[in-house]
């Protein structure tokens, strides 16, 4: 589901030398496998270390959003239902959620004044 994932977004979004894919430590992140598909596209790794959450700062507000927002207040019935709740939740946070750290625009607005 992970590689999936990763591949979906990669067709869904420009990737380049410089694209940064940040995850943590768990198994389905560090096996050979997926570091495989990571350098095959091209991305760039980058990984927290244990007990360091702040080296990525950005992308761990990211990841802590939705669960606050969305995972903890919800009982999932099987795994397409919690699949089609955070893809939902991303196509939101990256085109209606204002973010101060943007000046309060839409990721997608940001990201289409930067081109």
């Amino acid at each position: 589901m992970v590689r999936k994932s990763l591949l979906m977004a990669c067709d869904d979004n420009k990737t380049t030398k410089e694209t940064i894919f940040h995850s943590d430590q768990d198994s389905e992140y560090t096996s050979k496998e997926y570091r495989m598909v990571l350098e095959q596209l091209g991305l760039r790794i980058s990984m927290s270390w244990k007990g360091h959450c702040w080296d990525n700062a950005h992308m761990e507000s990211f990841i802590h959003t939705p669960k606050t927002e969305i995972v903890y207040f919800q009982r999932f019935r099987h795994l397409a239902e919690a699949i089609a709740y955070n893809m939902d939740y991303i196509q939101f946070y990256n085109g209606e959620r204002l973010h101060s750290g943007l000046g309060y625009r839409k990721p997608n607005q940001a990201a289409a004044m930067a081109v």
